[in-house]
């Protein structure tokens, strides 16, 4: 495991670092390409560090015909366009003063160390070297942490918790990724200054909280760490470990589920929101407060909606015929959610474990039943229309005409009126023998 050979890299990557090495800089490759490479796993992501100054290496690379972009120049940082789809990030070696604004060092202090910029690093895991020449470099543990699957800070967790709060959910980020454990010193400490995250922006909380959801250990690693993701998702509080634990040996089904509808972080959302007994109120201020799309929302907050209202349905056991006032809700409920959001909450509604199965089949027989039946939802669905009416009941168009048509609707979505235009016309000229409805 601790020892990668130059196929691991693309030659487009390592072209980069022998143009630098020939002109007397000192350059290595660092981060996750590295980590990922001992633990076998590909990557797109390619992180140089090196001697050069910024001038320097931007000046060498550009003769050489190489796109640069100074992506963080006031940080040493360039980025080097490779083709379409490859890019690696450039720094210079630099050690680090305070980080007041909880994000960035307050001064920036370039270096001719390698030693000096791995200790500036993160986690263990990420603070290991690689040379084409030279091979690893790894003077924090990193390698022996990767073996025993354990994320811990470079140096005292504290400092580095108070530089940059954020770290605290990269760490979640690769124990979710990599099925890791916390070592229980860093572990401490990021319960400690959970409350810091409280001064970063919601975007850069939001970008690491999406990452969190893709690891494949994300749900254990938010139960585990509740009380620091309710810092930003409050009611994430009330997870209760029992319905976690139940929950969890369903999880991959509805996931693989999500993956193929391309909806797998709204309804991990909704899911997390379920199982912590949010309110409506309580899931669109956290949709809201991550930045979620308006799209995202909308669907996250129907879906989840749909759920609540759902729950609340009551069938009585061994039902055989569905009462009109069952049918009536179900109706209610297609015009609320249409027909994709309820199509979409049956395929996971086995995984939402607080709906009973006799719910589920029912409603979605009920829902089967419409469709096949292909009763009205809306009244513009039904066999006949106003203007019908009027000339019918020899009525003027007003708001008795749409009281007669809702009332229609409900007749037949009821069951006691077939869905048939000569039934429904039958029903409309019985109303007219009564004065009062007309009235």
């Amino acid at each position: 495991m601790s020892i990668i050979a130059a196929e691991h890299f693309p030659q487009k990557v390592l072209k980069l670092i022998s143009l630098l090495e020939a002109e007397g800089y000192e350059t290595w490759l660092v981060g996750g390409a590295v980590r990922n490479a001992l633990l076998g796993k590909a990557t797109d992501d390619f992180d140089l560090t090196t001697a050069a100054l910024p001038d320097q290496f931007c000046n060498i690379l550009s003769e050489a015909g190489y796109d640069v972009i100074p992506t963080g120049w006031q940080f040493g940082t360039a980025t080097v366009c490779l083709d379409r789809r490859l890019k690696c990030e450039i720094t210079t070696f630099r050690q680090e003063s305070d980080y007041s604004d909880f994000r960035h060092p307050d001064r920036v202090s370039y270096s001719n160390s390698l030693s000096q910029d791995l200790k500036r690093r993160d986690f263990t895991i990420n603070a290991i070297a690689w040379h084409p020449v030279r091979g690893l470099l790894d003077e924090t543990g990193g390698v022996a942490d990767l073996m025993a699957g354990v994320i811990q800070t470079v140096g005292k967790p504290e400092e580095r918790f108070a530089e940059d709060p954020l770290r605290i959910l990269r760490a979640l980020r690769f124990a979710a990724a990599l099925d890791f454990d916390i070592e229980n010193v860093t572990g401490s400490a990021m319960y400690q200054y959970r409350y810091n995250l409280q001064r970063i922006a919601r975007e850069r909380i939001a970008i690491e909280w999406n990452q969190i959801l893709l690891g494949s250990r994300w749900f254990e690693t938010v139960q585990a760490n509740k009380e620091i993701i309710s810092v930003f998702i409050p009611y994430i509080s009330r997870l209760d470990k029992q319905t976690c634990c139940r929950w969890v040996q369903e999880q991959e089904n509805i996931i693989s589920i999500a993956k193929t509808l391309d909806q797998q972080t709204l309804l991990q959302m909704i899911i997390l929101a379920e199982k912590s007994e949010a309110s409506r109120e309580e899931f669109m201020t956290v949709l809201i407060d991550l930045h979620y799309s308006k799209q995202f929302r909308q669907t996250a907050l129907a879906l989840f909606s749909l759920i609540l209202d759902i729950k609340k349905l009551k069938f009585p056991d061994n039902i055989v015929y569905f009462q009109p006032e069952e049918r009536q809700l179900t109706h209610k409920i297609l015009m609320n959610y249409g027909v994709n959001n309820i199509r979409l909450f049956l395929i996971c509604a086995p995984y939402f474990t607080s709906i009973s199965r006799h719910k589920r089949e029912c409603f979605s027989r009920l829902f089967n039943s419409f469709m096949s039946e292909d009763l009205p939802i809306l009244v513009s669905d039904l066999k006949i229309n106003g203007n019908e009416i009027m000339q019918m009941l020899d009525l003027e168009q007003g708001r008795q005409i749409g009281d007669l048509l809702n009332r229609l609707l409900l007749e037949v979505v009821s069951g006691r009126v077939p869905n048939e235009r000569s039934s429904q016309i039958h029903w409309l000229q019985s109303q007219k023998e009564t004065e009062d409805t007309l009235v």
